[in-house]
């Protein structure tokens, strides 16, 4: 699944239907974020459950190619080694 450059608090509701769609087709999912450019912490914490949804049935979620800014702000939170996320990963 591709993520879109901006992901902020006014599409939340959407990646997280999108989000239940990918799990429940039973299988690992993952993320493309290469083209993220700015995430807010609402994102994050959609993301992180998605993560640990997965995780409770033996699932991973895999980010791909994340942006600079993607690891940037998954640093800032405290998030980058939940999500498996290298520092120097861009």
């Amino acid at each position: 699944m591709k993520l879109d450059s901006d992901l902020s608090i006014r599409n939340a509701e959407l990646l997280y239907a999108a989000f239940e769609n990918e799990y429940e087709k039973g299988a690992d999912v993952s993320l493309h974020a290469s083209d993220v450019e700015r995430i807010d912490t609402t994102i994050f914490q959609i993301i992180v459950a998605l993560k640990m949804k997965l995780q409770s049935e033996n699932m991973d979620l895999n980010i791909i190619e994340p942006s600079a800014e993607f690891i940037d702000s998954a640093e800032l939170l405290g998030l980058a080694s939940m999500l498996e996320l290298a520092p120097n990963q861009h």
